[in-house]
C-alpha cells in the first residue's frame, strides 16, 4: 500500500546529485545509514552522490519523503535510531514523519 501511494507522487527531489548528500546529511547519517534507509549498499549512495547511478522512483520517492522529514525539523535522531532500534523502526518513524510534514505543506498551500 505505501509503495503505491510513493508511486503515484510526483517526484520532486533530489534532481541533482548534491541534493541526495544535502538529504542524507539532513538526516544526520553517513552513506550507511542512509544505504540501509533505502535497501541499498553503502557503494550505491556514494554513485548517487557523485553522479553516477540515478535511484529507482521508488526510491526517489522515499528520499521525497526523507527530504519532506528534515523540513520537520523534529528532534528525531536518525543516527542513534538506526543502532538502538534498527532499520525498519527508523523508516516507519521517518516515513510518519515525512507524510506528516507534506500533508501540512499541501495544506498550507490550500491558503
Amino acid at each position: 500500500i505505501l509503495e503505491d501511494k510513493l508511486m503515484g507522487w510526483k517526484i520532486v527531489t533530489p534532481q541533482r546529485s548534491s541534493d541526495f548528500k544535502s538529504i542524507r546529511n539532513g538526516l544526520g547519517v553517513n552513506q550507511t545509514g542512509m544505504g540501509a534507509l533505502l535497501g541499498v549498499h553503502t557503494v550505491t549512495v556514494s554513485k548517487w552522490e557523485r553522479g553516477i547511478a540515478r535511484p529507482t522512483k521508488f526510491q526517489h520517492a522515499l528520499l521525497d519523503v526523507y527530504a519532506a522529514a528534515v523540513r520537520a525539523e523534529t528532534w528525531f535522531n536518525v543516527d542513534r535510531a538506526l543502532t538502538s532500534d534498527g532499520v525498519p523502526f527508523t523508516m516507519e518513524r521517518l516515513l510518519r514523519i515525512g507524510l506528516e510534514q507534506i500533508d501540512r505543506e499541501k495544506t498550507n498551500e490550500r491558503f
